[in-house]
This record gives structure tokens, sequence and C-alpha cells, in this order.
């Protein structure tokens, strides 16, 4: 097998190219670093640029072309071994359980898949296989990681040569903290000693000495891993970015400039002079700062000199260093040219630090930008349109200085719209009411223009109008990466380009947002760790809701990377690729059924392990792709069962029996469910709304969310309509033979000729914030809410998809709908939560029943929040009438359904003509 590392400056990201199929093991352990491939191209395996990815990478690479088992190659931590980089965000706090026993140490790495890896080769070395759980908190716990590395409990992997010593000349005291088994080529150190120390012999009590030597000399720039000699060959495919730091750390090693601070007094010495120094640069600045004139670098000096501020009130030298690093770093990317007073005061820091100067690094070198900018970059901006209009930051407070910038846009009429230039339309489009900005121009007019022309308006401003090109959200980023045609279709034949151009822009460098999104993922993953009970494992009490937002928008980011990934493989992807992909698809769903079918008449419950032995047997392409599969196999046995020749109440029993003791525990945490919020509804449910809807007996029925179909137990696949905006499920819809399957946006009303067309409909959308613009909002509210008061303010995104999927319901039609939350009353007696939703609901639809449900016990195989609720809609109102519960009218609302026993019992009582009556006459006199 070969292996070709290319490491791309242009997106600073690394790539692994086989030539080879990989090994399922090794396929595995990279997914598991954080290594991420194409569908269509698993030859083909990259991620973000990281030094202990590329070292990996590297020496991966060499035990292929050496014919050494890849097994044997090492993951290294990215950074040294010092105080000053755990300072710094460079280090992460790894626990060890052992039995009863709980074992700390710090491993110089961020990352925390690439820690998790570190500390479980450290772990199958030092303890065997005593070990199990390993936690690792990157990042976090500064004091006890500093307190650790004080004991000499590290996790540094230092590569050794044959003249290097043994770890029995390394102090017995450090070394009896974590006993050692050396491999042949490799050896876990603790601690890090340098290579100016490491082949000498070193007598007890002397590491620690050589270890605060080169640990004192160190930046937190500073990455643990040192320039490797290539061959030319090498250079023209592996290329490493060094940045300005690296370099001077590698002129500090060969002069010892800085490597001279060895004692406490010198240390002491060197923070006075940087004090003063600090001192006198914030006092010329702030001299300087008065006379500047242009607000742009005004701002940016500004932010410089509050860095420096820190810096100056910072208590240590290393913490100093850091933030004028970080100040110097940030005044790169200023034009100096046009501020040579300034430059004079950054270029005195410059010369303390000795680093390169201000003309030898220029800003392209450097990597400070935020994400924020980074994903603003990666934007394709028209060419010659005005930059107030680039990002769609319009504000009416600025209405003079648009008037003064743009006076052309002052003469602009609606007559005259279809004869300007497309540059000055896209600049009318960002306004969000021309004429509230003295333009003679209305909103209505210009969209008119867009629908009419809007291809050749895109075409004209060079902007891609391929459907699935991917476009970028201009208010939440990477959290909304969507194509094209999903971004401007709508219910009829006219195409939204208005609103690509208004809110959106398409992405400049595809593989560069995948990067950006993966470092956003890491990033919120990282946080909502501290938000988990390390004791419970499950999310502290206040902090689940933090908790589940963070978890909403990592699903986001996910399916933003997905729809990138789409499009990157539609351009390499072949016909025939495709064709394989199809007969795969058909051929693995079969195999899986089959052989799930044959443990559920054994009455066997198989664990996930067992489950996910079936990839390499049934030929699943994913893991993922296995575990809907699987879901699918219990879907087509419940629906056996419901069908069967006995009363529902006995095949109730059945499913209930095959619920506790055979379905497996839905286990695959990276699925289409998470990617779209999409929680599974246990097919239990669907085979009770098959009873409350009559589905059997319906002509036409709906599913506007379908995932793999499991609310449809009761449907004839003939007569059934599906939605699933998630392709990767639509092949489990195909496999059920539904007469239509479709892969709308149900958050965007649906094709006029289903209004009012089906006799049932059942949901269950996604859960979410509703992210639309208010404009935007309440025309949808206006046209399929009866413009409701106050509904577009108080509407989240299940609220949005509910109604809309009830406008294809027919007035005598039923409905299932199962949304997030508990419906409770305030302390006055009324409705306490979203509200407007539920007196629109209620004026305009049949309510039979609005029912609380215990998400862990009647979801725990399915993964769900704790509060979810079932709402029944018996049909829709021939009048408006206002009929609003109040705990008074309807107490039995607020109770919480904890039982499939108890819930059935619920929904029969709306089937029931007589036990409805009496329910009802229950509720009266009370």
């Amino acid at each position: 097998m070969k292996l070709t590392v290319v490491h791309t400056k242009e997106i600073d990201g690394i790539e692994l190219r086989f030539d080879t199929e990989l090994p399922m093991a090794l396929a595995t352990h990279l997914k598991q670093m954080g290594f991420t491939t194409y569908t269509n191209a698993p030859l083909k395996w990259y991620t973000k640029y990281h030094p202990a990815y590329l070292r990996y990478a590297e020496d991966l690479s060499k035990s292929f072309t050496n014919e050494k088992p890849w097994q044997e190659v090492l993951v290294y931590p990215s950074f040294k071994a010092n105080k000053i980089n755990i300072t710094c965000n460079k280090s992460s706090k790894v626990i060890f359980t052992l039995e009863s026993i709980k074992e700390s140490y710090v491993v110089f790495e961020s990352y925390k898949k690439i820690a998790y890896t570190i500390a479980k080769q450290f772990a199958e070395r030092q303890f065997d296989t005593a070990v199990s759980k390993i936690e690792i908190y990157p990042r976090k716990f500064k004091t006890e990681c500093k307190a650790l590395f004080d004991k000499g409990r590290i996790i540094v992997l230092a590569k050794t040569t044959e003249t290097s010593s043994s770890v029995d000349t390394v102090s017995s005291e450090i070394v009896s903290k974590v006993p050692l088994i050396i491999p042949n080529e490799n050896e876990l150190v603790i601690p890090f000693i340098s290579q100016e120390i490491e082949s000498k012999t070193l007598s007890k009590g002397d590491a620690k000495d050589a270890l605060l030597n080169n640990n004192q000399s160190d930046t937190c720039e500073v990455s643990f891993l040192t320039p490797t000699i290539k061959s030319d060959e090498q250079k023209t495919v592996i290329t490493r970015v060094t940045t300005h730091l690296e370099n001077q750390d590698v002129a500090q090693k060969t002069s010892h400039d800085e490597a001279g601070i060895s004692s406490i007094s010198e240390y002491e010495k060197k923070q006075g002079k940087l004090s003063e120094l600090l001192a006198s640069v914030l006092e010329n600045l702030k001299q300087e700062f008065e006379s500047l004139k242009d607000e742009t670098i005004k701002d940016a000096v500004k932010k410089m000199t509050g860095i420096l501020i820190g810096a100056e009130g910072a208590t240590s030298y290393d913490l100093q260093k850091e933030l004028s690093l970080e100040a110097v770093g940030y005044y790169r990317k200023i034009d100096e040219s046009s501020i040579p007073t300034i430059s004079i005061q950054i270029k005195r820091l410059i010369a303390f630090f000795k680093l390169p100067s201000l003309d030898h690094v220029k800003s392209k070198d450097v990597s400070l930008k935020t994400h924020e900018e980074q994903t603003l970059d990666n934007m394709i901006i028209p060419d010659k349109v005005g930059k107030h209009f680039a990002y769609g930051s319009i504000r009416l407070s600025n209405r003079s200085l648009y008037k003064k910038e743009y006076p052309y846009l002052q003469s602009i009429s609606d007559t005259a719209l279809e004869n300007i230039k497309a540059t000055s339309l896209f600049e009318l489009m960002q306004f969000p009411h021309p004429m509230d900005y003295g333009i003679a121009v209305s909103r209505q007019a210009l969209l008119r223009v867009f629908e009419k022309q809007g291809e050749a308006i895109f075409k004209a401003l060079g902007l891609p109008t391929a459907l699935n090109y991917p476009y970028i959200n201009l208010h939440t980023h990477h959290r909304a990466v969507r194509p094209l045609g999903e971004v401007i279709s709508n219910n009829t034949n006219k195409k939204q380009w208005w609103h690509a151009i208004e809110n959106y822009r398409p992405i400049k460098d595809a593989h560069l947002g995948i990067a950006l999104i993966e470092e956003q993922i890491a990033y919120e993953e990282e946080v909502q760790e501290t938000l988990i009970n390390p004791n419970t494992a499950k999310p502290k009490g206040a902090l689940k809701e933090e908790y589940q937002s963070i978890e909403w928008t990592i699903t986001l980011l996910k399916q933003s990377r997905n729809n990138i990934v789409q499009y990157i493989e539609s351009l390499s992807s072949s016909d025939l690729s495709q064709k394989e992909n199809t007969k795969q698809g058909t051929t693995y769903l079969d195999e899986v059924v089959a052989i799930m079918h044959t443990h559920y008449h054994k009455g066997e419950r198989l664990s996930k392990k067992k489950v996910e032995a079936l990839l390499e047997t049934t030929g699943a392409p994913t893991l993922g792709m296995l575990w809907e599969a699987v879901e699918l196999s219990w879907l087509l046995w419940y629906r056996q069962l419901y069908l069967q020749i006995s009363p529902f109440e006995a095949s109730l029993k059945a499913m209930i029996r095959f619920w506790t003791n055979v379905q497996p525990t839905y286990a695959y945490s990276d699925s289409s469910k998470e990617k779209y919020k999409q929680y599974s509804t246990p097919c239990l449910i669907g085979a009770m709304l098959a009873q409350y809807t009559n589905m059997r007996q319906a002509e036409a029925v709906f599913e506007p969310s379908a995932g793999n179909g499991l609310l449809l137990v009761g449907a004839k696949p003939h007569k059934t309509v599906t939605n699933e905006i998630d392709t990767s499920r639509l092949a489990s819809l195909k496999f059920q033979r539904f007469s239509e399957v479709h892969a709308l946006n149900a958050s965007e009303p649906f094709p006029e000729k289903w209004k009012h067309h089906f006799d049932v409909m059942v949901t269950n959308p996604p859960f979410a914030r509703w992210e639309e613009d208010r404009f935007d909002k309440n025309r949808i509210v206006a046209k399929y809410f009866n413009k409701h008061y106050e509904l577009a303010s108080f509407m989240r995104l299940e609220h949005l998809m509910a109604g809309l999927a009830l406008d294809t319901l027919k007035d005598t039609g039923k409905s299932g709908i199962i949304i997030m939350g508990h419906f409770v009353y305030g302390k006055d007696g009324h409705i306490m939560r979203y509200a407007p939703f539920y007196k629109w609901l209620y004026r305009h639809y049949i309510v039979d029943d609005v029912i609380n449900l215990n998400g862990f016990t009647l979801y725990n195989k399915q993964g769900a929040t704790p509060r979810m609720m079932l709402i029944l809609v018996g049909g829709r109102k021939k009048t408006p009438s206002m009929t609003i519960p109040t705990r008074q009218t309807h107490p039995q609302l607020e109770a919480i359904i904890d039982s499939y026993q108890a819930l059935w019992l619920r929904i029969k009582s709306h089937i029931d003509p007589l036990k409805k009556l009496i329910e009802q006459l229950k509720i009266a006199n009370r």
C-alpha cells in the first residue's frame, strides 16, 4: 500500500491519498482520530492542519514505504511539555479509570480526538487491559494540569535514537510516577527532555533542572514537532506551514539567545524589562491614537492597544509575552505604511522578542484571522459592488452615508428596474425596504424583477447558478450552508432568486468551508463537554437547555458539511459509480433486513457490537447506513405485528413485548438523526396513530418529515406520499414502495396541489428555533397561519413545519403531530409557553388532545429530549372559534404519560365516541 500526503496551504488542510482500499481497522482508526473521507472517494481522506496530524501522516507514509505494520505508528502530541502551553490552552487533562481507582495526567495536545488516541496508546503500554474508561478534558483544569506537570505526570512521546539514554537514566523520582514499557523504535518518556540533553546521561535530580531550563525558553506558539529532512520528491508533496514564531523558535535554538533564562532572578529581570517596554509603548500609542483619521485603522489599533493593556497588567512574564505576541500578530494584518508612527512602537516589541520584521512577514503568511473573518473571506462577492453591500449589513442609522456614497441609487425608480446594471440590483436587494432609505423603489417591484430575470442577474454578477452549489447564510454562517436550489425554491414555479441575493453568498473554497466547519464542530463539542456531569455522564441540571442548544448547533453544522461534501462528490463522481451505489443500496438493505428478522424470530436482541459486526458481512456502505437499515428492519417487523388478524390490543401487547425484549437500542450517534435533529418516533406510537387516524382505510396519507417511515406502520404504501430532506434515508422509503418519495424542505410551503388534499397527515418535525428574518416570518404567518397575532414572534421550527403540514390536510382529515416540550399552565391557569401557536391551533382546528410524553421512558431506545408532546387533530373547523384550554376546563392536559399502556388508553378515548363523551362529561363536572 502507498500513501501520498498532501498539505494544502491554501485551505490549511492535510489530505491522505491511498492507492488501495484501506483495511477496516485502519479506516476506523483514522475516523476516530478526526480524519474524514468522501462517500464516493474512499481512498482520499482529509482533515484540518494540525501538527500531530501532519507528523502522524508522514510517519504512516514511511511505515508503508518501509513495509512496517501501520499499528506501530504512534501519534505524537503537538506541543512541548511546559507550563506556558498549559496557560495557552495547548494541553488536555486525562483521567484513566482503573477499576475503582482514577489516575490523572496531562498531555500537551489541544485536540480531543488526538489526545484520546495518545492516551489510549499510553494506557495500552502502561495499564495493559485494566483501564475501563478514558476521559479527556481539552483546554480545561489549567491549575490541575500545572500541578500534574510539577509531579511529572505527563504523557509525552519523544522519538529516541540509538545514542539516547535509557529511561533508567532519567530521574527515578519522575519515572516512578509512570512506569513504562519501551517498544523497539519509540518510547513514552516522562517528561520531555530536549534534544540537546537527550543524548546525555542524567543523574538523579538533573532531569527536573533540565526540564525547567528547556521550558522557560518556549513560547506558547512553538510546536512540539521539529522540522524533518525530506527528499526533493517529498518536498513537492508534503509542505509544512511554518509561522513567523516557529521560525523564531528555530533561530533561537541555533543562537540560544533566549535560552539563557535559567534562574529566577534573570526571569524577574526579563519580566521587569518587558513591563517597562509595554508601559512606554502604551503611552506613545495613546498620544498617536488621536491623530488617526481612518476609522477602520483606528478600530484595529484600539483593539491591539486593548491586548497590550492586558499584557501590561499580567502577573507573569509568560502571559505578558503571550499577549504581546498576540498584539504584534494582530497588527501585521493592518497596512502599516499608512501609520508609520504606530509601526515604530510595534517594532520595539518585535526587536525585544527578536521576531521577523514587519516587511519580512506579510499578512498572507500569518493565519491570524478570526473564524468569522475566515468565513466571510470564503464567500464570493460580486465585483464592483459597494463595500457596504458585500455582506448585507445595511442599517437605517447609516441612511445619510448611503446617500452620500451611492448617489446613483437615488435616481432609480420602479419603472427603470429592468434596465439598470446587475450590480445596482444586487445593492438594492440588500435594503430591507429601499423606500425607507429615500430610494423610489418598492420591494415588491424589486422581487418581481428577480423572479423574472434572476438567473440572468446571477450570471451577470458572476455568481454560480448550479442548483447544487453551496451558499452560506449571511446571518447564521456555517450553521446554514444550503444548495442554491433549496435556497430559491418555493411552492410555485417561480424561483426566489432574490432570497439568495438577500440572505446568502456562494462559498468560495468548498474544502476550506469543510475545514472551518470541522473546526467549529470541534469547538462546540468541547464546550458541550464542560456541561456534562462527570459522575452521571449527563448534562448538569440547569444546563440541559444550553446542552441541547449546542447539540442543535452541531447538527446544523454537520448538515452544512454534508451539503458541501455532496457538492464536491457531484463534481468527481461518474455515472458508473452512481449506478454501482444504487445497486449496492438495494442489496445491503435486503441482507440487513433478512438477518435482523432471523434474530427477531428467535427473540434475540443484538448488542451494538453485534449489530455493527454486520457492516462487513452485509456490504453496507457506512456504519450510519447500516443502522438506518436496522431501523428499517424493526419497522417492517412492527408492521407485520400490526397487520395480524387479531384485535389491536393483542397486537399492541406483542409490539410492547418486542420493544421491551428484542428491539435493539439505536446507538449510532453520527447518523442522519443528529444531522437533521430528527428523533425517530417509536413504532408503537406510529401504530396507535394508525388506529386514531384510521390510516389503513385512508385514500391519501402524507408524512412530510418521514425519516425511515416509522409513523407509517399502518399505511398502505401505494396510497402514501412521503417527504424527507435527508437523502440518506430515501433508500429506506423507496424500499417500502411508497407511491411518491420527495426530498422537499418541509420548512417551506408545499406545492399548491397538496393543499387540503390528504385524509391523514402524521409528522414528527425536527426540534429547533425558527431562524428567518422578520419579513419572511410575517409573510408566511400571513398566508398560512391566518395572520394570527404575535405568532411570528413566538413560534419554533417544529410549530412552523406542523402548521404548513396541516395545510395539506382535508377539512375532515385526521392528524398526529409530535413536537418538543410539555403543555403546561402558568400560575394564572392559562397556557404558559408558546400560547400564540396553541391559540391559533385551537381556533382553526379540532384539537382532540395534547398529550405530554415522558421521553426517558417512551423514547429510551430512540434517543430524544425528555419532554415531548403528541397533538391529536380531528379535522379543520368550518368557522374559526376561540376555545382555548385552561387549567379549569382541561386539567388533564398537564398530565405526563410514561407508559405505552397509558398512552393507548388516552388515545383510545378519542376513537370510541361513547368513551369520549364520558370523558367530556367528567371534565364538565369537575
